[in-house]
């Protein structure tokens, strides 16, 4: 990775080399890479159209979830990517527990939010 660690105040971490005295940046082992929450940009959702004999539309069913962030290359913003998915009917329960307040002042768990967003979405 490009980035190098940082601290709890957002500073980079340094080292200093002992027998040369010479500072370094510190940067996280090659073959992980450690995100947090803060890191995710958007969530990107898998869903299934059930379609009736006629050709329209009957349901919209989440299947699988996936966090998207940043990409980068050269510590500029390269792009974006996905790591990993998700079973949407696994997140459920937890998804159904968890609330916010929406745009109105309104309570609303992440499964509803999330639900109406594939509602009201054009596929």
């Amino acid at each position: 990775p490009d980035i190098p660690l940082i601290d709890e105040y957002g500073e980079p971490l340094i080292e200093t080399d002992p027998a040369s005295g010479i500072q370094m940046y510190i940067y996280p082992h090659r073959d992980f890479m450690w995100y947090d929450d803060q890191s995710i940009i958007k969530y990107k959702l898998r869903v299934r159209i059930s379609y009736n004999k006629k050709g329209i539309e009957k349901k919209r069913t989440i299947e699988s979830i996936a966090p998207i962030v940043h990409q980068f290359s050269d510590g500029q913003i390269d792009g974006e990517k996905e790591l990993f998915w998700l079973d949407f009917n696994e997140l459920t329960p937890i998804l159904k527990d968890a609330y916010y307040f929406n745009e109105t002042g309104k309570p609303m768990t992440y499964l509803e939010h999330l639900q109406q967003k594939v509602l009201k979405a054009s596929f």
